[in-house]
This record gives structure tokens, C-alpha cells and sequence, in this order.
């Protein structure tokens, strides 16, 4: 079954799903930017959907706090859509509902493994004779879907990109096949019998037919039970930016003229404080700062929190993720539809976790990803910031605010012994030393979290060259 029967498998009427295309104009712009984010991370955590003011984003949050971002204006006018006006899918990653799922497959067809058909590997760069990629195919896209399915119990937002050098990883698909589930497609004929009431958690789905793909997805299914949630005041509020800055494309490129361009590469640092709206883009050759640029006033969405901060990237990565021509997926080789003739925006931010984001803006349409950050980044230089920094003159809409949160004394006490529990989890303690020596790196306040000291365990031991393990990560997803 394909990924739509999949998804709307005991819905009929008002619950089945709406098909919702990815405009032409803008698919080879997806392509790139979903290599480009796929290289960051491939591990997929949450995923959102929301239709506000009729315009269309998306989001794609991977682990390692990499993001992609995308916005299709004027898409839902003439479609019927699941609810009427502004609404908002959120769909999250669950570990334990799919192992749980497939304990339930290899139980309801008496065997004690997966046949070879029901556990497809699909790399995000396969290189043939590598070992590393053994027993992994290659997605093949002639008939990759470019359709989100937007419902009240369900949502997919397809998969389909361009393979980039140095990317590495492996997805790990539900596979259903175009048959009724004969022969050893077991996963298709354990949902065929009882797909009606199986909850299918933010998951990667492959559809194959006559033993070839046909498209991979990432799909989220939760049946009896709404899944649409209300709008979120900013488009952008789904993208987990900390501020984003829009400018006439070539604006960055003249900001950092001076960066050196070989060994040792210059560097990007990016200074900003969203309570002050302020935002400086810094060229550091070595230990000297060479050009200093305040964009403050391009700003043009920041997060209801305060944050400020300081992250950088190299020439390199500047160079292969935005200006190179090359044969490689980059957003010099895409253009976005420009319907209206107006110069192109160029979009640039950072992230909540301090990752920076780059992308394009028409006004049709608008698509951004983060780039691979740098992880001896300065310090935080207050100074610095103020000193560069000009007075914001131009007139934004207001920040959306949150409300106060106040918990009460048993959801206090509930908070307290969570954090006790954990102390007792020998994974989290080794997250936790690793995650407080990054902080004090830092300069920064420890953590206790156990979301933010797995990813502080996560950039620290991948930017020092070591490997997150599969037992970290599953440990990670069961506290979490």
C-alpha cells in the first residue's frame, strides 16, 4: 500500500487526508536544501505542518538541532483542507511505538525475524564498494511522490533529495509493498488486517511495487484521535529560530569580502541579542577581526524567548553550501520561481541551538536550511555587539508572546522527582558530565534537561570526532 492508503487506512469522509503538491517551481530548491539538511542529520524528531492566512509551511527538525524550512504562499486557496481556517500537525518520533509495532508483526505472522522485503535500507549518500554501506540502496526518484497529505489524524511530507558528498546515514523505513501483504511482506499483511487502529508515530515510510521503490515519505498516523492543533502566531514560531534577518541576495557576501579564502579559512561569527534586536555578522582571519557588518535592521522575526549568543562557520561551508557552482547541491544551483520580478530575499539566522540558517524568500515562496556549524565558536562578546550594533529603525509586526507558564506544587514535586530518576540513569550521568564540561567550555549555565544535555553531549562528542552510539540514542529517545 502506498503511503496515502497507508496513512487514511479507516478514514472515510472529512478524515482522509488532503493531497497538497509541491509546486515545480520549487522542487529542485527542495532537493538541494533537503541534502543539505540531510548531511547535518537524517535522524528526524519532529516535524510540523501549518496552513495560516491560506500560505503552507513545513519543518523538519532533525537531532542534532539541524532544520529545514519551507513556505508556500497561497497554496491552500482552492483546496479543501481537513479543518477550516488556520491550523497547525505536530508529529514527533517515538522509538518504543516502533519497536513495539514490529513486535507485533513478527508475533501476528509466527516468525522471529523480518523478511529481507520488509527491512529495505535506504542511504542518504550510498558509495558502492564502501562497506559501510553493505546491505543499502539508493532512492530511486522517477516516481518519488512531491505530495504532503495534510488530515486530522495523519500527515506525510515526502523525502527526496540529491546525494552530497560527506553525507552519511541510513534510513531505516516502514516498508509496505503495492501487493496484499502475500508472500514475506509481513509488515503489509500484519496492516492490512489491523492498520485501522495502528498508531504509526513520525516514521520514515517507503512504498515499493513489483520489488522497486516508488517513494519514501515521513509519514505520522495516529488513529481515533486529532492530531491538528491551534495556528502558531509566526509561521517561522515552527522552525525553532531564535531570530531570521531578511536582506537583498549578495548582502552576506558583502559582509564578509574580507574572509579569508585558504588555509587557514577565515571564519563567520555571528553575535546577536533578540531582547535588544540586534545582530552583527563578523570576519575573523585568525585571531583578528577584519570586518564587522550590523544587519539589526534587516531582522525581521525573533523568538518570544530572550536569547542571545555567538556561532560561526568557516569559509568552507559558507563557500559549498552557498556560493559554489559545482556539481553538488548547493543554493547557487537552484533558483526559485519569481513570479513577480522583485529582487530575491536572502534569509539569515540562527537557530535556538545556535546553528546558523541560510535560505531564499520570492513571493511565492520561501525555503531555508541550517548549515553545519563551527564548533569553537568565540564567546559571547557583549561589547563587541553594542559597540558594531545600529538602532533598529525598521517597522516589524509585534512578537508573539507567551504567557507566563506557573506550575503548581504537584506538578512542581512531579518535575523534582523526574530529575531524581535520572540521576539514577547511568547513560544520562555520562550525557550529563560530558553536557556540564561543554557548558563551563562555554561559559554557559549546566543543564539539566535531558533534551538539552543529550544534544550538548551530542555536538560535544561529534565536533571532537567520536560517534553517538545506537544504544545512546535509543536510551535518549526512551528518557525522553
Amino acid at each position: 500500500m502506498d503511503t496515502n492508503t497507508l496513512i487514511n487506512l479507516g478514514c472515510t469522509g472529512q478524515r482522509t487526508t488532503t493531497s497538497v503538491a509541491i509546486p515545480d517551481t520549487v522542487r529542485l530548491a527542495y532537493h538541494n536544501m533537503m541534502s543539505i539538511f540531510l548531511k547535518q542529520d537524517h535522524q528526524i524528531e519532529a516535524a510540523y505542518i501549518q496552513v495560516k492566512d491560506n500560505n503552507l509551511s513545513f519543518s523538519l527538525l532533525g537531532l542534532s538541532g539541524n532544520v529545514l524550512f519551507v513556505k508556500l504562499n497561497e497554496l491552500t486557496n482552492n483546496i479543501r483542507l481537513p479543518v477550516e481556517g488556520d491550523f497547525l500537525l505536530e508529529g514527533k518520533y517515538d522509538l518504543n511505538s516502533r519497536k513495539m509495532l514490529d513486535a507485533r508483526v513478527l508475533s501476528d505472522n509466527n516468525v522471529s525475524s523480518l523478511s529481507s522485503s520488509d527491512k529495505v535500507r535506504i542511504a542518504v549518500h550510498p558509495i558502492r564498494g564502501n562497506a559501510y554501506w553493505l546491505g543499502s540502496t539508493a532512492l530511486a526518484t522517477e516516481q518519488q511522490t512531491h505530495d504532503l497529505e495534510l488530515g486530522l489524524t495523519a500527515f506525510s511530507i515526502p523525502l527526496v533529495w540529491i546525494p552530497i558528498k560527506g553525507a552519511f546515514g541510513v534510513f531505516k523505513p516502514l516498508v509496505t509493498s503495492g501487493t496484499s501483504g502475500r508472500g514475506n511482506h509481513y509488515i503489509t499483511r500484519h496492516l492490512n488486517l489491523y492498520g485501522t487502529t495502528t498508531n504509526i508515530p513520525l516514521t520514515p515510510h517507503l512504498f515499493t511495487s513489483g520489488g522497486r521503490q516508488q517513494s519514501l515519505s515521513l509519514i505520522h498516523s495516529i488513529k481515533n484521535e486529532s492530531i491538528v492543533k491551534d495556528a502558531l502566531p509566526n509561521d517561522y514560531d515552527i522552525a525553532n529560530l531564535a531570530f531570521l534577518c531578511e536582506m537583498p541576495r549578495g548582502t552576506i557576501r558583502k559582509a564578509i569580502s574580507k574572509i579569508k579564502k585558504s588555509k587557514p579559512f577565515g571564519k563567520l561569527n555571528v553575535l546577536y541579542d533578540t531582547t535588544n534586536d540586534k545582530v552583527v555578522i563578523r570576519v575573523l582571519n585568525g585571531t583578528s577581526e577584519v570586518q564587522t557588518t550590523s544587519i539589526s535592521n534587516n531582522i525581521t522575526y525573533t523568538s518570544p524567548d530572550n536569547i542571545s549568543g555567538s556561532s560561526s562557520i568557516i569559509y568552507p561551508t559558507w563557500f559549498d553550501v552557498v556560493e559554489t557552482r559545482r556539481q553538488t547541491p548547493s543554493v547557487n544551483n537552484f533558483t526559485l520561481n519569481n513570479v513577480s520580478n522583485l529582487p530575491i530575499q536572502e534569509l539569515f539566522g540562527v537557530t535556538k541551538s545556535g546553528i546558523i540558517v541560510y535560505g531564499l524568500k520570492t513571493e511565492t515562496a520561501t525555503i531555508m536550511t541550517s548549515l553545519s556549524n563551527l564548533e569553537t565558536s568565540p564567546a559571547f562578546d557583549k561589547d563587541a555587539l553594542d559597540k558594531t550594533a545600529v538602532a533598529v529603525t525598521k517597522k516589524r509586526k509585534a512578537k508573539s508572546v507567551k504567557a507566563p507558564i506557573v506550575l503548581s506544587e504537584e506538578e512542581l514535586l512531579v518535575q523534582v522527582m523526574a530529575q531524581a530518576v535520572l540521576r539514577d540513569e547511568p547513560f544520562y550521568a555520562k550525557w550529563k558530565e560530558v553536557s556540564d564540561q561543554y557548558c563551563t567550555d562555554r561559559n554557559e549555565p549546566k543543564v539539566v534537561d535531558v533534551q538539552k544535555v543529550f544534544l550538548n553531549y551530542f555536538l560535544q562528542t561529534t565536533n571532537s570526532g567520536g560517534i553517538v552510539s545506537d544504544e545512546d540514542r535509543d536510551e535518549f529517545n526512551r528518557l525522553n
